[in-house]
Order: structure tokens, then sequence, then C-alpha cells
């Protein structure tokens, strides 16, 4: 696996022959590219409670924000790369796009060459060492290409409608929100009362409504916040107290599980990435 950091804000990895089941939750705007010229290989996947949603070669994935993606199945070994943005770097393109509002964007994979391309060439703009003015145009390029094929302005809704279980929900993600400041994750008897409902019932109606039981979307939330730490510098350890793991090969397990690699490997990505691309 690559990782560049090319802009504040903005993630790309790129993974070669990976026949991984994915099961992430994206906290951040994210497309997936299939490398094109890969016969017989393809993905399904679901993202929150869609329908299964099938991929193959040159196809891009986009994710829904706030939603939790699982791959159901892989075809073949499969080599693609991934970009993620901050909301608020998108909230600051569509500004400078001269758009009324964000658009809402709705999990899909698309045959659309236009968006394929833009994303490889901004992942390849996006190599330790390039140029900054041809990364941030090229970065322009996909946000624009990206929000005219897939935003939709009707969509103003919250998917998730029964109201104690999005207060539990946002208690979560207000939780790792500040996660420099956090300790264990939040126990299921304080989501309970806070939805209103009682423990047996809360944990059935979450895994309804969000697709997953509330341990699995608390623990995606804490590994993401995991991985926003180790990349501004916190050691391993530190990260595994702040965020209440148990120790440090607590944390790695599911780092690891999560992410396709070691926390100390994410690190040395990371590291390498800001090494390449500091001036000598």
């Amino acid at each position: 696996m690559a990782l560049t950091l090319p802009l504040p804000g903005v993630r790309v990895q790129t993974v070669s022959g990976s026949d991984r089941h994915c099961c992430e939750l994206h906290e951040v705007h994210t497309l997936c590219v299939l490398h094109a010229d890969q016969p017989g290989i393809g993905a399904e996947w679901r993202s929150g409670r869609s329908p299964t949603l099938q991929s193959g070669s040159g196809h891009v994935m986009v994710m829904e924000l706030g939603e939790f993606h699982r791959t159901t199945r892989v075809h073949g070994t499969v080599s693609f790369s991934v970009v993620q943005i901050d909301h608020a770097v998108v909230q600051g393109m569509v500004e400078e796009l001269d758009m009324p509002s964000t658009p809402g964007v709705r999990a899909r994979t698309l045959s659309d060459a236009a968006l394929r391309d833009a994303m490889m060439r901004f992942v390849a703009a996006a190599a330790p060492g390039a140029d900054t003015l041809d990364i941030e145009c090229r970065f322009g390029e996909l946000v624009r290409t990206w929000l005219e094929r897939c935003g939709d302005r009707a969509i103003r809704f919250d998917p998730v409608v029964h109201r104690g279980i999005r207060r539990a929900r946002d208690a979560i993600r207000d939780h790792f929100a500040a996660a420099e400041r956090s300790s264990a994750p939040p126990r299921l008897e304080q989501l309970a009362a806070v939805s209103g409902l009682s423990t047996a019932r809360f944990s059935h109606a979450f895994k309804q409504w969000l697709g997953v039981s509330p341990h699995v979307y608390a623990n995606s939330h804490r590994l993401n916040a995991g991985r926003r730490l180790l990349e501004q510098g916190f050691h391993a350890t530190r990260v595994a107290a702040t965020l209440g793991f148990a120790d440090l090969p607590h944390f790695s397990r599911h780092f690891r599980r999560q992410f396709g690699v070691s926390p100390r490997g994410w690190v040395k990505l990371a590291r390498k990435d800001r090494t390449a691309g500091a001036p000598e």
C-alpha cells in the first residue's frame, strides 16, 4: 500500500493486488477507483442500508458521507486507489466553484470515464515530491467532476429517521470528534439512555438504522480518530491509551484489521510521504 497526504485534509491511498473485505465508516468524503485493465476482477459491496452494489474494472465507487461501507464479496485480487477528502475542504471548494451549497452524494458505482480519468490524474499528481500547483489543479478538476456527476441538491434529509437512534449516533460522533480529550468509548447503557430505549431494544434498532451494531460503529469512529492522531505525530502507545484500548497490541490488532496495515506501518507511510515531499 502507498499513502500520500498531498494537501491539508486530503489523503490518497493506492493498493495493489488486494482481496480484503473492507469494512469502514466514512467520516470523510471517499472515492475509490478500481484500476482499469483488470479482466475478471470485481467487488460486491453495501453502504448503510443500501442494496448490494457491484463494481468492476475501471469503475468508480462513491461512498456516502457518514455511512458504513462493507465489501461482501471480492472477485480476484484488485488494485485500486482511494481519495478521501475532509468535509471542510469540500465546503471550501464549493465556495470557490460558486455553488450555492454542498450537494448531497449517495453511494453508487459509476462507469464514468471523465470521473475515472480525473481521479487517476489526481492520484498520479499526488505522488511524493510532486509540484504543488499541479496537485491543486488536478484536485480542483477532480472535485468539480465528482460533484457534477454525483451531486444531488434534492438530498437534504437524514436517512436515520428514528430520533433516539440519531441522538445516540451523534453522541458517538461527538465523542470521537474530540479524540485528544477522549478516553474509552461510550458504554451501551449510556447510548441506550440517550436514545430513550432499553438496552436490548436499542441494540436491535441501531443495527436496523445504521446497518451495524453500536459496538462496530463506535469502534470504527475510534479507529478513524486513531488514524488522525497518528498522522498528527502522536506515538501509537499514547493513541492506544487515549482512545481506551487495553494496550498497544490490542490497538494494533484492531487497526490492522480495519486498515490492512499496523499503526507503525501507517506512520512510516505518512512519514515517507512527508520526507519525499520536503525540499532538499
